[in-house]
C-alpha cells in the first residue's frame, strides 16, 4: 500500500472517530447523558493510552483534555438541553483535544535516532552515486547537520551539479 494510501486511509480514520466522539448520541440512540460521557471517556482513555505509547508529546494536550473532562463531569446536569456558551465551548475544545491524541497516535512523529538513520542511508546511496571515497563520513557529516539536514543535501547536490556541470564540459 502506497504512502499516499496509507496516509488517506488513517485520515479517514480519524475523522470517523472524531465525529464519533463528537456526536455519539445520534449513534448510541437511547442512551442517558451520562452513558454518553462515559462512552467518550472510554475513547478517551484508549486513543491516550496509544497516544503515549507513539509519543511522550501527548502529555500536555492529554492533561487539557483530561480537565475538560473533570470539568463536563462536575457540571453535568444530566439533561441534553444544556445549551449554554460554556458547555458548547468545552464540548469543542474537548473534540478538538480529542482530535490532537488521535492525531499523535495516528500520525507519530519520527524519532531523532530513526530521523538519523533515514538520513544516513540516504547520504551514503548519494555519495556511492557522486563520490564513493566519502561514504564512510556520511553520519559524521549528518551530526553537523542536526536539525539542518536539508540544507546539508541541498549544497551537496549544488556542488556536485556544479562538478559533473564541469566535467561534461571539459571532455
Amino acid at each position: 500500500m502506497s504512502t499516499t494510501r496509507r496516509l488517506m486511509l488513517r485520515g479517514g480514520i480519524e475523522a470517523a472517530l472524531v465525529v464519533l466522539y463528537g456526536a455519539p448520541q445520534y449513534i448510541l440512540l437511547g442512551r442517558v447523558i451520562h452513558d454518553v460521557e462515559l462512552f467518550r471517556l472510554t475513547c478517551s482513555t484508549l486513543v491516550t493510552a496509544v497516544a503515549f505509547m507513539s509519543s511522550w508529546n501527548a502529555g500536555v494536550i492529554a492533561f487539557l483534555h483530561c480537565m475538560l473532562h473533570i470539568f463536563t463531569a462536575l457540571t453535568l446536569d444530566g439533561s441534553w438541553n444544556n445549551s449554554s456558551v460554556v458547555s458548547t465551548i468545552i464540548l469543542i475544545l474537548r473534540v478538538f483535544s480529542f482530535e490532537r491524541l488521535l492525531s499523535i497516535a495516528l500520525f507519530p512523529r519520527m524519532s531523532y535516532e530513526a530521523k538519523l538513520r533515514e538520513n544516513t542511508l540516504k547520504l551514503q546511496k548519494f555519495f556511492r552515486l557522486h563520490d564513493p571515497s566519502r561514504v564512510n563520513e556520511a553520519e559524521s557529516l549528518l551530526l553537523g547537520f542536526v536539525g539542518n539536514e536539508s540544507l546539508l543535501f541541498v549544497q551537496l547536490r549544488q556542488k556536485y551539479a556544479a562538478v559533473s556541470q564541469f566535467r561534461g564540459r571539459a571532455s
